[in-house]
């Protein structure tokens, strides 16, 4: 129960996160000039991320979030997408120096980021994204598999009387000496 909280809270940090994030690339996106396909790229992973991430809380959430019990156990692979998305804010995040030049109407807005810098820190948001979805995808399997077990046996014939279920005997009913016998 506790790594289920464990994961659901991280799972909240890493929405908020990407929120943060996703509005400081908006920003860099509307005032910086020649990197808008990076930004455009960062922003769509990003959002496409945060999208994967609140679907899984809302499974997580749901009537049968306890079933999937390979997705209790993305603690590190959350982790991974959150600390990414760490370091894309903290490096995103105006400098004290640019906001004091903004106060004087000058604009100072630079892309922190090389392209080659964008491609890794989509790359590792990817993969945390295909971590994801392999673990659900697992439970998934899981869960077909059950529902299959389940559809198998309800479709065995009962053979009422035969003492093991045989259908061959289930119109001449033997039993073994000592067993059903009627109590009172």
């Amino acid at each position: 129960m506790a790594e289920a909280l464990g994961v659901a809270s991280s799972v909240i940090a890493v929405i908020d996160l990407s929120a943060k994030v996703f509005s400081l690339c908006l920003q860099y996106s509307r005032e910086v000039k020649n990197t808008k396909d990076d930004i455009e790229r960062l922003c769509k992973e990003v959002a496409t991320f945060q999208d994967t991430i609140k679907e899984l809380r809302a499974l997580l959430e749901g009537f049968r979030g306890r079933e999937l019990k390979r997705s209790q156990q993305l603690v590190s692979a959350i982790e991974d997408g959150h600390s990414t998305l760490g370091m894309l804010e903290q490096r995103l995040r105006p400098s004290t120096g640019r906001k004091a030049m903004s106060r004087f109407g000058m604009r100072a807005l630079k892309w922190p980021f090389e392209s080659k810098d964008i491609e890794g820190t989509i790359e590792k948001l990817e993969r945390c994204r295909e971590n994801i979805s392999l673990a659900l995808n697992i439970d998934q399997t899981v869960i077909l598999q059950n529902v299959d077990d389940r559809t198998t046996l309800h479709q065995l014939p009962i053979a009422y009387g035969a003492s093991f279920d045989s259908k061959a005997e289930e119109h001449n009913p033997i039993c073994l000496p000592n067993t059903r016998e009627e109590l009172l």
